[in-house]
């Protein structure tokens, strides 16, 4: 197939609209694309300090890439924080390429670790309790994130979930009969206006995966590509499963998810703020929707 805007071969058909791109056009649309979401939804303005979380996979590198580029232009601060779980032969494998990669690009590069913050590797707590990892994980990851990067300065908090990460999110919230909760999601993220919490975005929330890993490995990103080694029998996997089978058939199932969820975000966002209140963690201080937030109930558990 060749390429809908020149004469060379394609490497991808944007399945909305049904263009092919040849490897320069798909670059060109990657990144005009990431950067009219963040200037469609205000993510970045003058005067911001853009904190990115850093995984070193490729949907947190191409955010990193393409923000620290959109940012410096501007003369806007941005800077990563990166978290270490501990998980043996996983985290370590990308840490030093990372590093590297900031120190050439000139971004400060902050590295906590779990060990360190909360006094055991994500693996060692798995010992203690008895929680799925994932759920263990993405709750201490949200909170060290937040208040790190809040201590730092950052007015912006960037993330690297895309088009199926959104999607997902949505149906989960949907099967688990919790569609409230996903007041919370969105391009830019949170309901409350609360200081101590450092508002999301999310630049490539229009971008699928499939397009997110073939434009890491045309760039040449140092990216991190396996899968963590604890993820098997996450709920989300179930749901990407599904929705990848369905996409199959309906290659466009997911812009179509996204885009209703869109219509009936402000529907949501009224309805979260009249009837729930943030308060504060009466142990660590952090927002929580209860008395005790979901990191320190963890952390209770473990002590």
């Amino acid at each position: 197939m060749k390429c809908s805007l020149c004469d060379e071969e394609a490497v991808y058909v944007h399945k909305v609209d049904n263009k092919a791109f040849c490897s320069k056009h798909f670059i060109r649309f990657v990144e005009r694309k990431i950067n009219s979401t963040i200037n469609k939804y205000n993510m970045v303005r003058e005067g911001d300090k853009v904190a990115v979380a850093l995984s070193g996979g490729k949907d947190s590198m191409i955010t990193l890439h393409l923000l620290n580029r959109y940012c410096k232009r501007r003369r806007i601060q941005i800077f990563a924080v990166m978290v270490d779980e501990g998980i043996p032969g996983y985290r370590e494998k990308i840490i030093d390429d990372v590093k590297d990669y900031c120190r050439r690009k000139e971004i400060p590069l902050y590295v906590y670790s779990f060990r360190k913050e909360f006094g055991y590797t994500l693996p060692e707590m798995l010992d203690k309790i008895d929680a799925h990892p994932c759920s263990v994980c993405a709750v201490l990851k949200r909170w060290l994130i937040n208040k790190k990067s809040r201590e730092l300065g950052a007015t912006r908090l960037a993330t690297g979930h895309n088009l199926d990460d959104e999607a997902q999110s949505f149906l989960m919230n949907v099967f688990r009969g919790d569609i409230l909760l996903s007041s919370r999601l969105g391009p830019v993220t949170g309901v409350l206006s609360e200081k101590k919490f450092v508002r999301r975005i999310k630049p490539l929330y229009f971008i699928p995966e499939d397009a997110v890993g073939l434009y890491s490995k045309l760039i040449k990103l140092p990216v991190l590509y396996d899968t963590c080694p604890l993820r098997k029998g996450a709920y989300r996997l179930d749901v990407m499963h599904v929705l990848n089978e369905f996409e199959r058939k309906h290659p466009d199932v997911k812009y179509k998810i996204v885009k209703g969820f869109l219509d009936i975000l402000p529907i949501l966002k009224n309805e979260y703020i009249s009837s729930r209140t943030l308060n504060y963690c009466k142990k660590c201080g952090e927002p929580s929707v209860g008395e005790v937030c979901m990191a320190c109930q963890i952390l209770e558990k473990l002590s």
